[in-house]
């Protein structure tokens, strides 16, 4: 009996020391970064980072490193998600087939992303710099534009036919906003200034140190901020579609209250309500009106609405001097 009630009692501590026991708090994404740090010092998530870059083998991320080219350039190709390539015969004698990178410096540079420092030579353990990756991630971004709204869109409505068309127009207005614009390469203030249009070039202090090496966090982070911009492409590429209205007719006076439903809409809201003109008819709401007005709770809100679309890597259209090689690395 006493052996029975001293195992009884065991198992009660047992059980008690469980239920007592502290939640485990769950392991960072890596070792040098905590994922809250990722939130309060960058304003992303470890999540979104990691679907950028997934650190070292040691489980370090190395956030305050200077990101080389290579590192960069894979990046960006697995950020765009844009396709690796293994072609026989490497691209740069300095990035053969047996190198880490070689599969993303071979995919960025078909798909026109990146360039080499000649035409022989990538430099893929080299730094790169902010405004070279400024270029990059606006030569994509605006290839995204174009591809989805099918220009780029500038102030007031105003509709330009490439990025260095929207630069010459509007570009010297963005860069206005750092006060060392003139330090920037010529070849670089177009993508620097569309950048800081987006509000994905920042800056600091009102500095936007062109010729600084970017760490590898600055690197994810303006990954991460690009691909949110093109995401808003993307919705403004799906316009709005009007499926029904209801009720489709009403007094000639107006003041109906009309529930409409469709797809696209500016909220995540299926339908939404308007009190109409004089006179209402189906013809007051014409398919494709740009639609941002207050749900309305209805069991037979119109379901189709699709789920969001991923960003998809869009076809690029390179200048002249992306063609090749440059002399001048972007």
């Amino acid at each position: 009996m006493k052996k029975r009630m001293a195992l009884l009692l065991l198992v009660l501590g047992v059980v008690i020391g469980v239920m007592a026991a502290p939640a485990v708090a769950l392991a960072d994404t890596w070792t040098d970064i905590a994922d809250a740090a990722w939130v309060t010092q960058y304003g992303v998530t470890a999540q979104q980072v990691d679907a950028v870059d997934d650190g070292y083998l040691d489980g370090s991320f190395k956030p305050a490193s200077p990101v080389t080219r290579g590192q960069f350039t894979k990046m960006a190709v697995n950020g765009f998600d844009v396709p690796t390539l293994s072609p026989t015969v490497p691209t740069f004698s300095d990035v053969p087939r047996t190198h880490i990178f070689y599969i993303y410096v071979e995919g960025a540079y078909a798909a026109g992303l990146v360039n080499g420092l000649s035409a022989d030579s990538f430099g893929p353990q080299l730094p790169i710099s902010r405004q070279q990756v400024a270029s990059i991630l606006a030569r994509w971004l605006s290839a995204v534009e174009l591809d989805a709204l099918g220009y780029i869109s500038g102030a007031g409505g105003a509709q330009y036919a490439s990025l260095n068309a929207w630069y010459t127009a509007e570009g010297a207005a963005a860069l206005a906003s750092f006060r060392d614009a003139a330090a920037i390469a010529d070849v670089h203030k177009p993508g620097v200034a569309y950048l800081a249009a987006h509000g994905i070039a920042k800056g600091t202090n009102g500095y936007f140190a062109p010729t600084t090496n970017i760490t590898r966090a600055q690197a994810a982070v303006l990954i991460i901020r690009t691909l949110a911009v093109a995401e808003d492409f993307e919705k403004q590429a799906a316009r709005p579609t009007v499926t029904s209205i209801n009720p489709d007719s009403g007094p000639a006076a107006g003041g109906t209250v009309v529930t409409i439903y469709g797809t696209n809409f500016t909220s995540d809201a299926t339908s939404s309500s308007v009190r109409s003109r004089p006179p209402m008819s189906r013809r007051s709401v014409p398919p494709g009106s740009p639609l941002l007005l207050r749900p309305v709770p209805s069991a037979q809100r119109c379901r189709s609405r699709s789920p969001r679309r991923p960003v998809r890597a869009p076809t690029l259209r390179p200048t002249t001097s992306d063609t090749r090689p440059s002399a001048n690395p972007r």
